[in-house]
């Protein structure tokens, strides 16, 4: 019986808005950059142009290699405050839970 690694993906139809037409953007929030599926090349080129990129502490580390100086890696349970002038908001990162795993069975 195959792993559920012998599944993949393909992108059908490019993005609603293209890159370029996007706003300014202050911060981006990132559960993880090592799948294809979740930050491809278009999103790491937003990524990378936007103010700050909220992450986990491996995939700031993996960001920094490939040109975001601006990620920054949390901790689980890690709060940071995100501002725009007046506006504020804080992130709380929390720990990944991606199904069943097996000390829950």
């Amino acid at each position: 019986m195959a792993g559920l690694d012998a599944f993949t993906s393909s992108r059908l139809e490019g993005p609603g808005v293209a890159a370029e037409a996007l706003p300014p953007i202050d911060a981006v929030l990132l559960s993880h950059d090592h799948h294809g599926d979740n930050l491809d090349t278009e999103g790491r080129k937003v990524a990378a142009k936007a103010g700050r990129v909220l992450t986990t502490v491996a995939g700031a580390a993996r960001l920094h290699r490939r040109g975001t100086p601006q990620a920054e890696g949390f901790t689980p349970w890690q709060p940071t405050l995100v501002q725009r002038g007046a506006l504020s908001l804080t992130v709380t990162a929390t720990p990944r839970d991606t199904g069943p795993s097996a000390r829950r069975r």
